[in-house]
């Protein structure tokens, strides 16, 4: 499947059962940091923010309880969709069942994915990319989150369900860095690399 796009019904089923989805918070929250240190200097509080491949809605759900701001989630994974509803949902989240490209809402102040443009080729890749800047306002901001090229990712945390290019920072720069975005800073942990822009 290494040619594939994943299989994330495979992925979010396994994450079903409560001590794998209790390790997968349990790794959201230490990664967190990695989305607070990009945004400390940014005033969330009552926007309305967006994420893009979502899956179970627990990143967007914390970036909005720690800087007091609304989310939207937008996946078409029925078994992520199970897991917000059962473990996640709250009154800050609100889960978009439908297909990306269906979406209709503009105008958000921040739009961001974590793990999501790295499994598609890159002609489909860019068209994900363009998404983020078309849904972000001008003076918005747009975040990109992908696996980073080391020999630790590669080889402890790579996934299983399907295609997954790992990154480093010049290549998520060179690929995110499109007409009407510009680049405010990045970031990087033991397992993600980040970039944020400044929509204009």
């Amino acid at each position: 499947m290494s040619g594939d796009e994943p299989d994330w019904t495979r992925f979010w089923e396994g994450k079903r059962a409560f001590r794998s989805f209790l390790f997968y918070r349990i790794y959201e929250r230490f990664r967190a940091r990695s989305y607070f240190s990009l945004l400390k200097n940014m005033n969330l509080k009552d926007k309305r923010i967006l994420e893009l491949g979502g899956g179970s809605g627990y990143i967007c759900k914390l970036i909005c309880e720690k800087f007091d701001c609304k989310g939207t989630v937008v996946d078409n994974n029925e078994k992520a969709y199970e897991i917000f509803k059962r473990v996640i949902g709250n009154e800050r989240v609100n889960y978009i069942l439908e297909d990306m490209f269906k979406h209709e809402k503009r105008g958000y102040d921040l739009v961001f994915s974590d793990g999501l443009i790295e499994h598609f080729h890159l002609g489909k890749r860019e068209d994900i990319i363009s998404l983020h800047r078309k849904f972000a306002k001008k003076g918005g901001f747009v975040m990109f989150f992908v696996p980073k090229k080391s020999w630790l990712v590669e080889r402890f945390m790579s996934m299983e369900e399907g295609y997954e290019e790992k990154m480093d920072s010049k290549q998520l720069i060179e690929e995110t860095s499109i007409p009407g975005l510009k680049l405010v800073s990045t970031n990087k942990d033991f397992h993600m690399i980040g970039v944020l822009y400044k929509a204009e």
